[in-house]
């Protein structure tokens, strides 16, 4: 095959979101992007200690982005710059162009508020263009390895704030014609992966009125999924006890299939079909007969309507929508919250714009306790500070310490 036919033949082979020209960069999906925080730790000839973090970060575009760009993730605190991630393209998933990227080995030791700035980076010209800044909270928790012995503690990316982020996917995994809703929640223990519906129920009220059940003889199948479960559990032992408490904090983003039918492809005998019912709906997903969640949004035709706030700049997938999420403080599902996290912002770092999402976030219970409290070891206090355990510092009790030593083995774990 001549030169000139294979550049033909490979041109026709991109995928259809690829663009030689392009004059305005895409936008990040806002839905979309996960933070996986990883740990670093090592050892000496004693405790081991954390030694920094690094990231693992994936999500979508919105627009129409060229597949050989490059997204730019620049780390700070305030002006200070503490490392950077460069992503690159995974392919077309879903009509949209994922992207990912990585470096456990980032070493970062702050911790608390972290903005990361976005960066478009033109592939033809090199010029970089602002995309947005994210927030993120990293917190720590304190961990043992037995009753008078500190381990490494262990830094997180807490997702309180995210609790009211609720997009609507226009598809979902029983295929792509029944409304499908993700969102995150710090949970009870739950199991994993693919949860049975037989204790869920889904009922709906449209305009106010209830829907009747769309097959009186068929339950509505409903179909719950843990799509990813960053798990840190902080380890607290009472004096010389020989097991140890555990206080665990898991941050979980959830999928949701509702027997709503999109169109008559979707349409089975136990479902809704969205276009036989325009206006607005509320939604309750039922756990054993307690609210988990009431889902709010309006229809028409055959899809949801955008939200408002997308209107004033919170960029979604296509046909994907922000979703009006309640919290009820019963939920049964719900281990933690952190009302003060979710009045901040959504999305990592974007303040609500509108009424009613400021107001849902001002009616968000407390639930437990936001994070885990703190390990308790023999020879400190009730409230032995992490960070002296963090540096290796060994307990009166066992005759001494010091702070640790560097050089030792290095151990990365995946924030869990």
């Amino acid at each position: 095959m001549n030169r000139s036919l294979l550049a033909f033949v490979c041109a026709l082979a991109l995928p259809t979101l690829t663009h030689a020209q392009d004059p305005t960069p895409p936008r990040i999906d806002d839905g979309s992007i996960r933070w996986v925080l990883s740990n670093n730790s090592e050892a000496s000839g004693g405790p081991p200690y954390n030694v920094g973090w690094g990231m693992y970060v994936d999500f979508r575009m919105t627009g129409e982005p060229r597949a050989d760009a490059t997204i730019l993730l620049r780390f700070r605190k305030g002006s200070q710059a503490l490392g950077r991630l460069r992503c690159t393209s995974g392919g077309v998933s879903g009509g949209q162009l994922g992207y990912d990227c990585r470096d456990a080995n980032l070493r970062i030791q702050t911790t608390g508020r972290i903005e990361v700035d976005a960066v478009w980076v033109d592939p033809d010209t090199d010029t970089e263009t602002p995309l947005r800044t994210f927030v993120l909270n990293v917190a720590t928790v304190g961990r043992m390895r037995n009753a008078e012995t500190p381990d490494a503690t262990q830094q997180y990316v807490d997702y309180h704030s995210e609790i009211l982020s609720t997009v609507s996917l226009p598809g979902s995994a029983r295929g792509a014609d029944q409304v499908a809703f993700r969102f995150w929640m710090s949970p009870t223990e739950w199991g994993g992966g693919q949860f049975a519906d037989s204790d869920l129920t889904f009922r709906c009220r449209v305009d106010g009125q209830p829907l009747p059940a769309a097959n009186p003889n068929e339950r509505a199948r409903i179909l719950l999924i843990q799509e990813e479960d960053p798990v840190v559990t902080g380890s607290r032992y009472e004096g010389a006890a020989v097991n140890p408490t555990t206080d665990p904090i898991r941050f979980v983003r959830m999928r949701l299939v509702a027997p709503i039918a999109l169109n008559e492809d979707g349409h089975y005998s136990w479902t809704w079909l969205l276009s036989d019912h325009p206006g607005h709906w509320e939604c309750d997903l039922k756990s054993d007969g307690e609210t988990v969640r009431t889902f709010r949004f309006d229809a028409q035709g055959d899809h949801l309507l955008p939200h408002a706030e997308q209107a004033n700049g919170l960029a979604l997938g296509p046909g994907h929508t922000l979703v009006e999420t309640v919290i009820p403080a019963s939920s049964p599902r719900d281990f933690r919250t952190d009302p003060a996290a979710a009045r901040t912002a959504g999305f990592f770092g974007r303040a609500w714009t509108t009424d009613s999402m400021r107001a849902l976030a001002a009616a968000v219970p407390a639930i437990g306790s936001p994070r885990p409290a703190e390990p308790r070891v023999a020879g400190f206090g009730p409230n032995a500070p992490t960070e002296l355990m963090a540096r290796g510092a060994a307990p009166a009790s066992s005759g001494g310490g010091g702070a640790a030593r560097s050089g030792g083995r290095t151990r990365t774990s995946r924030g869990r």
